[in-house]
């Protein structure tokens, strides 16, 4: 149990430390503690997470930002999107529901503080549906579809083809 142990932690430091690692190569040095980062630090914080996440490094991406979410005062949407996608994905993989919780709480902020990005509804909706909260995932796709945007409009009606076909099933 003790190896164990050692070798989770010994995991988790170097996770840590390459993500440590890339931000430094990008700007120099991570920002002194949450408290004292600026805006453009968490802009520069979530181009870095998108970086990983598009390497596959999710859990990288949430250690490097789980110590910068605690205050929730972010008001930088790319952020909170950035470590919605990243729970998302770990969830996912796991079948574990708290990761998409996260991702929901996540991807929430990242709407509320720009509801007219479609990415931002998308990405919501699909959490909201891992979520099985069927209704609210539905009208989420809906307005994706009523925004215009294409880039994944097919998967948004299939969604909302599924989760009807769900209710339907339902309501036998």
């Amino acid at each position: 149990m003790k190896k164990r142990w050692f070798w989770d932690k010994f995991r988790l430091l170097q996770r840590l430390a390459f993500a440590k690692g890339f931000y430094e190569s990008m700007i120099g040095s991570l920002p002194p503690s949450p408290d004292k980062a600026t805006s453009h630090d968490y802009q520069v914080l979530a181009k870095v997470s998108e970086q990983l996440n598009l390497q596959d490094k999710y859990w990288e991406t949430i250690e490097f930002l789980r110590q910068y979410e605690a205050g929730n005062t972010i008001d930088n949407t790319s952020f909170w999107n950035e470590l919605g996608v990243a729970y998302g994905k770990v969830g996912a993989k796991n079948r574990n529901k708290e990761y998409w919780r996260l991702a929901y709480d996540a991807h929430k902020k990242a709407y509320d503080l720009d509801p007219r990005e479609p990415i931002y509804l998308f990405n919501l909706a699909f959490t909201a549906s891992w979520m099985e909260n069927l209704f609210e995932s539905r009208e989420l796709f809906e307005g994706y579809l009523e925004s215009g945007h294409t880039e994944r409009r097919d998967l948004a009606q299939e969604m909302i083809d599924d989760i009807n076909r769900v209710l339907g099933d339902r309501n036998c």
